[in-house]
């Protein structure tokens, strides 16, 4: 039992990093922990998760290069007990990464004596938890914690810019994910950087959630006159309507499934400047003359990203709408509040999710016509329905 004490309460004081250890030299009469065996343990990881949220789903979405990609060097990767006890901070190295930054296969080579002595009837359980492309005042906000129940007491957040959008290059969106294993000692004990073990099967990786949601509004105009107007001009959700913190690790997660309940920092940040959208274009196969031939045709539209928030009853989402020369106004704005839609929206953003308005018709305030849509960030459908 010396060594079991000993090893669980030395090793997660490596997470506290160099910034703890006192100056000059002291020497220990402690023997030093067993550091166990070498073994070599290769996983994936993906922000493509199964499952979806329980209602009003009508389809699936990959995200952009932009809204996958994780930064796999300064990712944390922390492996603890079956129980949530921290044991060590992995250093895994990249494998294969996907075209679409979708999913990456990374490979640690470890010593570590807790899968011998928590093994039971040749085999032991463990926990990896993955912190990608988090800021460095979130990650401030759970050095030296040193259980998984710690960590997620913390809260920490994030104070989402204004202006920030992801983009190819960086900066990439805060991802989460948590994960339990079990496996074979004796395939552990076997396993060296030449052939690891695989963890979770072919398609039994880590799954992480986006900390963001995505929202997207599109120009689904139907009276347009053959140069496209009427058309929208500019999107934008008003200064104060929208929350920019976000909480980068959700409440009663679990791998492989989606929110189905937004996890709100308390008090939300609805301060700052109007938020922008970034200008898009949507490719659907639709009808585009009166025999019905069905044709790839792109249509405008403005994507943000927002933490997860509850609706005000307030104007948020702004839009401008564009009339062909001549037509007086010239240009026409609407201001509407983000609403429940029916029960489509349940009057909140969760993360991972995006949320899709489509403008339909124009004119008056009263002739303006939307449809709401809400899927899963996940993996894209053939077949989405907007109506």
């Amino acid at each position: 039992m010396l060594r079991r004490l000993t090893y669980r309460i030395a090793a997660p004081i490596l997470w506290l990093g160099a910034a703890c250890a006192p100056a000059g030299c002291s020497k220990s009469e402690a023997p030093a922990p067993d550091p166990g065996r070498e073994v070599t343990m290769s996983f994936r990881i993906a922000s493509r998760a199964p499952g979806s949220r329980a209602q009003e789903i009508v389809g699936t979405e990959q995200g952009a290069e932009a809204e996958n990609r994780i930064d796999i060097d300064r990712a944390r990767f922390l492996l603890f007990t079956q129980g949530g006890a921290l044991l060590q901070e992995l250093r895994p190295v990249l494998q294969e990464g996907a075209p679409d930054f979708a999913s990456y296969t990374v490979t640690a080579t470890i010593r570590e004596p807790y899968f011998d002595y928590a093994a039971e009837e040749g085999r032991v359980r463990f926990r990896i938890m993955v912190l990608a492309n988090w800021p460095d005042e979130a990650l401030a906000a759970v050095a030296g914690r040193t259980t998984e129940a710690a960590i997620e007491a913390a809260k920490a957040a994030w104070r989402m810019p204004d202006a920030w959008m992801p983009a190819a290059d960086g900066p990439w969106i805060p991802m989460y994910g948590l994960k339990e294993f079990e496996v074979s000692t004796d395939e552990l004990r076997r396993s060296d950087p030449s052939a690891p073990l695989q963890l979770g099967g072919a398609d039994g990786g880590i799954h992480l959630l986006r900390a963001l949601a995505r929202l997207e509004v599109i120009d689904k105009i139907s009276s347009k006159n053959e140069a496209g107007y009427p058309r929208v001009s500019a999107v934008r959700l008003l200064a104060g309507s929208y929350n920019r913190n976000a909480l980068l690790i959700p409440a009663a997660f679990s791998d492989g499934e989606q929110v189905t309940a937004p996890t709100l920092q308390t008090p939300a940040d609805a301060s700052g400047a109007d938020r922008a959208f970034i200008k898009t274009t949507y490719t659907a196969d639709q009808t585009l003359n009166p025999s019905g031939t069905p044709n790839a045709f792109a249509f405008d539209g403005w994507t943000t990203y927002l933490p997860e928030m509850r609706f005000t009853a307030v104007p948020a989402l702004q839009f401008t709408v564009e009339n062909a020369p001549g037509i007086e106004p010239a240009t026409a704005t609407y201001s509407i509040a983000m609403p429940n839609a029916d029960g489509v929206w349940d009057g909140q953003f969760l993360r991972n999710h995006i949320y899709r308005l489509e403008v339909t018709g124009a004119g008056t305030d009263q002739n303006m016509r939307y449809t709401y849509t809400i899927c899963p960030w996940d993996e894209r459908s053939t077949d989405i329905s907007f109506e």
